[in-house]
């Protein structure tokens, strides 16, 4: 998604794009997986409620006990997840939209890669993809839609093309994509959309990571 500096090679890009893909999936999937009900009249209740659910530490319950996650707090998941990382003797760099620059293969079942699915658990998994999602879609509407109106907007699809037809299209990335856990992807084996734009091209990462154009305080 973004470009990465050239010193790691191979396992810095892999390392990368994983944790990109994750977070794309996070903010694209909380309103499918989210309870139908909530206490709150907040549009992110429900979302809220579920993410409490999946904490697995006392800071992230407190993070996200208010229905609220701050500018101060997302930048303090990111820094434990790097501390986090640093502690097993890896080096990561946070962004403010919310991806890492990870110097470590976690392209595999190994040592790293497990590691970072612990720091991810137990630091910013909960919580990144709320918060990112907060700032996007603030009324919580149905991103698929809204992604799938601004892709009518910039060209990219014909008006018959639909949010079924963007699901279908996301899932097909995913299959691809994987985990994070197999070997790096080939770019020629990822989907494309009818005309022959691919994820990674600016008009659908620009209708894809901020539908509704939206300034944020941390330039996503």
């Amino acid at each position: 998604m973004t470009r990465v500096e050239s010193e790691l090679g191979a396992t810095k890009r892999s390392a990368r794009f994983a944790v990109s893909v994750t977070l794309l999936f996070l903010v694209w999937g909380l309103a499918a997986c989210a309870p139908d009900e909530a206490d709150s009249d907040s549009p992110y209740a429900a979302e809220f409620e579920q993410a409490r659910n999946q904490a697995t530490t006392d800071f992230q319950r407190e993070v996200l006990a208010d229905d609220t996650i701050t500018d101060a707090e997302f930048r303090e998941v990111q820094q434990r997840y790097v501390d986090c990382l640093a502690d097993a003797g890896i080096q990561a760099v946070a962004h403010e939209n919310g991806s890492f620059d990870v110097s470590a293969d976690l392209s595999g079942n190994n040592s790293a890669a497990d590691v970072e699915r612990k720091c991810s658990r137990d630091t910013h998994m909960p919580i990144s993809g709320l918060y990112l999602a907060m700032h996007i879609n603030p009324n919580n509407e149905d991103f698929s839609k809204l992604i799938v109106e601004c892709l009518h907007k910039q060209g990219v699809v014909e008006e018959n093309f639909t949010k079924d037809d963007w699901d279908d299209f996301v899932w097909a990335f995913a299959k691809v994509a994987g985990d994070g856990t197999g070997p790096t992807p080939d770019p020629v084996d990822f989907p494309k959309l009818p005309g022959g734009a691919l994820m990674s091209d600016p008009p659908v990462q620009k209708c894809a990571d901020n539908p509704l154009g939206l300034p944020n305080p941390q330039g996503l």
